[in-house]
């Protein structure tokens, strides 16, 4: 937020802990036609309201009813996002649906094959069939993932 902006109201509490209440941008060119309720002590919008009433909470430029940058915990169900190479999901909760990398396991010899398409899904597994000459065992081709979304008690 531009230090020359004024806000339209301006909060403080007993800790010091102080917010400013934006409409319209003021001046602040990333905030036009917004309503953001800022933290002025660690310099970022904690809520933003579109013009079109979409609502990011963590997230500067929502495209849904309600964006959420973060985990949520709703009636006591916490929904949780990990990344990186295969992650898992925290002690207590499980996978939801993963984000699998696409994958064909083959073996000609076999003439077997199985597909596992990228994207987001449930089961990161197919089986098909290797071997060597006369032989053909059946194993599991199983895919890596890069995201997932974990369901846990909150």
């Amino acid at each position: 937020m531009q230090k020359d902006v004024e806000p339209l109201l301006a909060l403080e509490n007993l800790g010091n802990k102080r917010y400013d209440i934006f409409s319209g941008g003021g001046g602040a060119v990333q905030y036009d036609n917004k309503f953001v309720i800022y933290d002025r002590d660690n310099n970022q919008p904690r809520i933003v309201i579109m013009p079109n009433g979409e609502i990011g909470i963590g997230a500067t430029d929502p495209r849904e009813q309600l964006e959420v940058g973060g985990n949520i915990i709703f009636n006591g169900v916490k929904l949780t996002h990990v990344t990186g190479s295969s992650p898992s999901c925290p002690s207590g909760s499980n996978f939801l649906m993963r984000k699998f990398v696409g994958i064909t396991c083959q073996n000609p010899i076999c003439s077997s094959s199985c597909t596992i398409p990228g994207g987001w899904g449930f089961i990161g597994e197919c089986d098909y069939a290797i071997g060597t000459g006369r032989i053909c065992t059946p194993v599991v081709c199983s895919s890596t993932w890069t995201e997932a979304v974990c369901l846990g008690n909150a």
